[in-house]
């Protein structure tokens, strides 16, 4: 069995393996269903939802006036079928921009930029940020801290790990549910279970986070019966 994790990881990886007498189990897969090449025996797929309109749709709940909205986002090919999912679906803002970065002094500039164009500032993903003069991936830690000091905005997530690193708020889905289908799945098929029963799956479960630390920074009030009603805050 191959277990294999996120966009790179099927198109140079996972494909060479269709139709041989390997299960190939691709986690993480960000676009569309209809759009992969799985009508595979020995295929299976595990989907993250599309998290952006769910993470919007909590900002506004929590910031009703909030109008506008900037996508920022490393440029690769996770991010690019996700632009592809979002695009099919009806945010409640005004989405100003929607940037796919390769540079982290770009990154930085759009960060500064839309502190002051935008109403929030939506940080899709980062991990394939990179430093322009060695073309070296930025660590992802480096990235987010400077980000959360710099932006004057709210940030809103897509993920956990996104919220308890600083981001202020999102609908988000973790990296353990995902990781979780993906075993579940494996198990069934080492168990012999019959593959003709099982599919490839799309993970449901999400939950409502805060960073209360980056609310208070922002001077964003928010009252004790809506702090109730939201799954986790990070204080």
């Amino acid at each position: 069995m191959l277990i294999c994790s996120d966009e790179e990881a099927f198109h140079y990886v996972a494909r060479n393996f269709f139709d041989t007498n390997i299960y190939v189990i691709v986690s993480g897969l960000n676009g569309d269903p209809l759009d992969y090449d799985l009508i595979h025996n020995n295929v299976f797929a595990v989907f993250e939802q599309e998290n952006i309109t769910p993470s919007i749709d909590f900002a506004k709940e929590l910031m009703p006036k909030l109008r506008t909205v900037a996508i920022l986002s490393d440029n690769t090919k996770t991010s690019l079928k996700t632009i592809d999912l979002f695009a099919k679906k009806t945010p409640p803002v005004k989405i100003i921009a929607y940037r796919l970065i390769e540079f982290f002094s770009v990154w930085k500039e759009r960060i500064k930029r839309y502190s002051v164009e935008a109403d929030a500032i939506l940080i899709n993903r980062y991990q394939g940020i990179v430093d322009e003069e060695t073309h070296q991936k930025v660590p992802p830690e480096e990235v987010i801290k400077w980000t959360i000091e710099n932006c004057d905005v709210p940030t809103i997530g897509c993920f956990d790990y996104e919220i308890q690193d600083g981001v202020m708020c999102g609908n988000v889905q973790s990296g353990y549910s995902i990781g979780f289908e993906t075993a579940k799945l494996a198990n069934s098929i080492l168990e012999g279970k019959d593959i003709e029963n099982l599919s490839s799956i799309i993970v449901a479960r999400r939950n409502t986070m805060l960073n209360l630390n980056t609310a208070k920074k922002l001077n964003i009030d928010l009252p004790d019966e809506v702090l109730k009603q939201i799954d986790k805050v990070i204080e």
